[in-house]
């Protein structure tokens, strides 16, 4: 090579290289300015976590399709049945239109039914036990200023829009109060605080509004968090996570509510740390007396506590930590949980990664020296988001705790036995689960996409002589040794059902490709003759009579929902 060659061969590998650098610089620069992270941060940068609502504007989210609503995989599937180590359910889905949509947790009970409230508008819903009707009631929750909300920061980063969290009826000597906890945005401060307010409420106020108008209730706002956490400094992009909600009724005509911290821990710059400061009211169960007017702090050092229940002398708080952080608390009166000083769980990181601690805690991570520990943790993290004790269900369930989790898509069933949890039975149900009730001998939960449900034990009706013989012939024909096992289809959602429609089960393509419905003339040629009816099927064939099959069609007809709600 002559030494021009070379002259000129030079000058390329330096121009690549430093278009290289130039490249990475311009990404990196990107990245600095638009998450704040530096490479000398001891931190890593937070991954979101999947329990999180989504930021929005105040949409109208009845209006949009179902997988297009925040927060919350589709709908699909719905189960019938829900089987579970001691009892299976049925499963009765209140209301699958959209207009139930943004339905927030706090199911509390009220009369002969529930009542909820929509997270974005604040509407009071009601569902109504005697005429299952799920509707709108005359009454909503303050307006809370969500339109003078700024939707992001200075520097762009997305603000958590205002939610209103919980509605509660309570009762008094003059009648009947209605509680709300929600987020309030401060316009002449531009900061936020999280507000309970109390207005009374007219005895006509909880009726549909169809074809009547709405009623402004005179409402006294008797709680608003301190300090006003503003929202146009920099850091503010986390204001909003960790709300709280919890609210509870006692036998005093007191209020419990708990608090949460509003996302600042102190930790990525989120500051002022506000559960451990002296004069703070974030992380923190509180009592309102409505007589006295008077509000008293009852225990501190929470995440985002999200519902109380009291179980006798116990007071049971659900509190949502960071990644294997989740707690179950038995609160007990000046007690201080340690948030954000100690946790068991580790800041939000790439599971893969074995970067694993929480910056407070580095040395003593998975301990409370010094602090109140927790009753129980989860690990993997549900984001727990209701807890309800259940009484007057089954005896069989009699007194456990039932808490709903987002993430994990499930019911968790707890033993306790006085102030200890002795054991845990994980329910799937295939949603992220917004809130759970125990009342009048049902199970409500709550679905994030705001659809209502409710279970009731199948065992309960075994009470029924009719019942008990149409199990007694069932099992005479040897039809329980297989539908008893959750892969083969259930009995009592078989007659009057579409053929191949039981959620979970595996039909043989023949029998999903049958079509129709299980009517009596179907169920009788099917166990006539099983490959005769849909070639192929997995259907075992069985020798029976004429009268034999007319007993069991007359069994499955007997056991079937709508057959067993008309008694």
């Amino acid at each position: 090579m002559s030494i021009l060659q070379k002259e000129i061969a030079i000058p390329f590998p330096r121009t690549l290289a430093a278009l290289v650098l130039s490249a990475f610089v311009f990404v990196f620069g990107m990245l600095v300015g638009y998450y704040g992270i530096y490479p000398w941060e001891h931190v890593k940068f937070l991954v979101v976590p999947s329990d999180v609502e989504v930021a929005t504007q105040d949409l109208p989210l009845q209006n949009l399709p179902l997988q297009e609503q925040v927060g919350s995989p589709p709908l699909a599937p719905t189960p019938q049945v829900l089987n579970t180590s001691l009892l299976n359910f049925d499963v009765t889905w209140v209301s699958l239109d959209r207009s139930m949509a943004d339905l927030a947790g706090g199911l509390s009970e009220h009369g002969n039914g529930v009542l909820s409230v929509k997270r974005l508008s604040g509407e009071v819903w009601y569902y109504d036990k005697e005429t299952n009707r799920l509707f709108q009631t005359r009454v909503a929750l303050p307006y809370n200023n969500r339109s003078d909300l700024p939707s992001q920061t200075v520097d762009g980063r997305a603000i958590y829009p205002l939610r209103y969290r919980s509605a509660l009826v309570l009762a008094d000597a003059e009648g009947l109060l209605l509680a709300g906890f929600y987020s309030f945005y401060n316009v002449e401060e531009k900061c936020r605080v999280m507000r309970l307010s109390i207005a009374r409420l007219p005895s006509d106020a909880l009726q549909p509004i169809d074809n009547t108008s709405g009623i402004q209730l005179d409402w006294n706002h008797v709680f608003s968090s301190n300090p006003c956490i503003t929202v146009s400094g920099e850091s503010d992009y986390l204001t909003g996570w960790q709300e709280g909600g919890a609210l509870l009724a006692t036998e005093r005509g007191t209020i419990l509510f708990g608090v949460g911290d509003l996302g600042k821990d102190g930790v990525d710059d989120r500051v002022p740390a506000l559960t451990q400061a002296d004069d703070s009211d974030f992380g923190r169960i509180f009592e309102f007396d409505p007589l006295t007017n008077e509000t008293k702090r009852i225990a501190m050092g929470l995440r985002n506590p999200q519902v109380l229940v009291r179980d006798g002398d116990n007071l049971w708080a659900t509190d949502q930590g960071p990644m294997g952080g989740d707690e179950l608390n038995l609160i007990q009166a000046g007690a201080n949980y340690g948030w954000p000083e100690v946790t068991f769980g580790v800041n939000y990181t790439d599971l893969r990664d074995d970067y694993r601690e929480w910056p407070p805690q580095q040395s003593t991570l998975g301990h409370h020296p010094d602090h109140s520990k927790p009753a129980f943790t989860w690990v993997p993290s549900i984001s727990p988001s209701s807890i309800s004790l259940v009484r007057g269900v089954h005896p069989r369930w009699e007194n456990n705790l039932l808490v709903t989790g987002l993430t994990g898509h499930a019911l968790s069933r707890l033993i306790v036995d006085g102030d200890r949890v002795i054991g845990e039975e994980r329910i799937p149900f295939g949603h992220r689960l917004r809130s759970v009730l125990a009342a009048h001998g049902r199970i409500y939960v709550l679905t994030d996409l705001g659809v209502l449900t409710y279970l009731t034990p199948r065992q309960s009706q075994a009470d029924s002589s009719e019942i008990r013989l149409a199990l007694d012939i069932l099992r005479k024909n040897d039809c329980l040794q297989c539908h008893n096992h959750p892969d083969w289809p259930s009995l009592s959602h078989v007659y009057g059902a579409r053929i191949g429609s039981q959620p979970g089960i595996g039909y043989s393509p023949a029998l999903m490709a049958k079509g129709g419905v299980w009517t009596p003339e179907n169920l009788s040629a099917f166990l006539a003759n099983t490959n005769q009816f849909a070639p192929g099927t997995v259907m075992p064939q069985s020798v029976l009579s004429e009268s034999q099959i007319s007993e069991i069609v007359g069994a499955l007809r007997t056991l079937s929902p709508d057959s067993v709600s008309n008694r």
